[in-house]
């Protein structure tokens, strides 16, 4: 993949982070602003928790400032390395701050909500798509964590002999607390292996969406709307397949006045292979008659102009032929392959000598409905080339 390419693809990362941030930030700050008016009601009922209200309102202070910043699109590299580690930062410094003025310190609210902020940052983190970031702030939030324990650990060893042993030893125990050091740690490797998993995804995606406007652009040329459509949607371009259609072949006749030299035009087009049709040998034929009623119009027009005039003819066929990419490795070519496509080549070849521009296989006679097989009229078998057999034949009209 081409440079220009993977910068594209990193600012379509970039750009679905920071509308995921968005959405993230303003989530978060929803949940500290309901946090803040919950601890200010616990406030008025007793005092003892003001100096909790400090911490929600902070949270919701960061996670607008990541909602703002994500909205610009500016939540990325050293940027997102700042805010996040500031945001972690959060439960550390109010914790700190109650080691200052709390009797108790920092053990007062060392198991309260205020601990299950770096899970949130954490988290939060992942929609960076950056999992070094996520693996980052797991390893800061478990290292100020463990700090904060280190604070409040004198004040929990005054705890009264009366409580519970087990419990004692879970609040007092540096080997339970460093395992929920780790548990950060895990919960910041976690995060960056989904936000990988989540990258690697959008990368899939952006890939598949570029391929497809190239399949798209290249096809769009060649094809109808319609059949570029199916190709790209069912990516039938990737491998052959056997299908039941209806073959057109016309030679454009008349360029030698105009073109000293130049041969015939051929064009060839199936019907039923690629889109569904009720009839593919109806809608052949249509198409064939179409083609003589706009080509006669245009040779009123021409024949105005002192222009000479144009003939074609046209053969049909109808059967199984081979379609999809038929070539080499290194180059392939969409197209119909099989002996319908060279009867209905010896078909239009044999218009000439019989006296007729539209010449239809009793293949596709066949396979028309009742009603539009008798208005064709019988050309009898014919003998062509590169086939024992002959062909039954017949052509519009009674």
């Amino acid at each position: 993949m081409s440079a220009p390419i993977d910068a594209g693809l990193s600012e379509a990362i970039r750009a679905e982070s920071n509308r995921a941030l968005s959405i993230g930030g303003r989530l978060s700050m929803l949940v500290a602003g309901v946090a803040t008016l919950g601890t200010l009601v616990l406030s008025l009922r007793d005092p003892a928790f003001w100096p909790v209200n400090g911490f929600p309102l902070l949270c919701a202070v960061a996670s607008f400032a990541v909602w703002q910043l994500a909205q610009r699109g500016r939540v990325f590299g050293v940027t997102a390395w700042v805010l996040f580690l500031s945001f972690a930062s959060a439960p550390f410094f109010t914790l700190l701050a109650f080691e200052a003025v709390l009797p108790w310190g920092a053990a007062t609210f060392f198991f309260g909500p205020i601990a299950t902020g770096w899970i949130v940052v954490i988290v939060l983190s992942g929609f960076t798509f950056e999992p070094r970031l996520s693996i980052g702030v797991g390893v800061f939030s478990a290292v100020t964590y463990f700090a904060v324990y280190a604070l409040a650990r004198p004040h929990l060893a005054l705890l009264p002999g009366s409580v519970d042993p087990t419990f004692r030893a879970d609040v007092m125990g540096w080997e339970v607390q460093s395992l929920r050091s780790l548990l950060l740690v895990g919960v910041g490797i976690l995060v960056g292996s989904v936000s990988t998993l989540a990258r690697r995804l959008l990368l899939r995606v952006k890939e598949e969406v570029l391929e497809r406007e190239a399949v798209s652009r290249i096809f769009g040329q060649y094809v109808s709307e319609e059949v570029k459509d199916k190709l790209v949607r069912e990516r039938a371009t990737l491998t052959g397949e056997r299908k039941t259609v209806a073959v057109l072949f016309s030679d454009l006749r008349g360029f030698t006045t105009l073109s000293e030299g130049r041969a015939p035009a051929e064009v060839m087009a199936t019907f039923g292979g690629l889109v569904p049709l009720e009839n593919p040998a109806a809608s052949a034929l249509d198409a064939a008659l179409a083609m003589r009623e706009a080509l006669a119009r245009l040779n009123g027009e021409w024949k105005q102009a002192g222009l000479p005039e144009l003939d074609n003819g046209i053969g049909l066929h109808f059967g199984e032929v081979l379609q999809g990419p038929i070539g080499s490795a290194e180059r392939k070519e969409f197209t119909v392959i099989g002996d319908v496509v060279n009867t209905a080549s010896r078909l239009e070849s044999a218009t000439k000598e019989l006296g007729a521009h539209v010449v239809v296989s009793d293949a596709l006679a066949d396979a028309l409905p009742e009603a539009r097989r008798k208005s064709l009229r019988p050309l009898g078998e014919v003998k062509l080339k590169g086939k024992e057999q002959g062909v039954r034949c017949h052509t519009p009209g009674v």
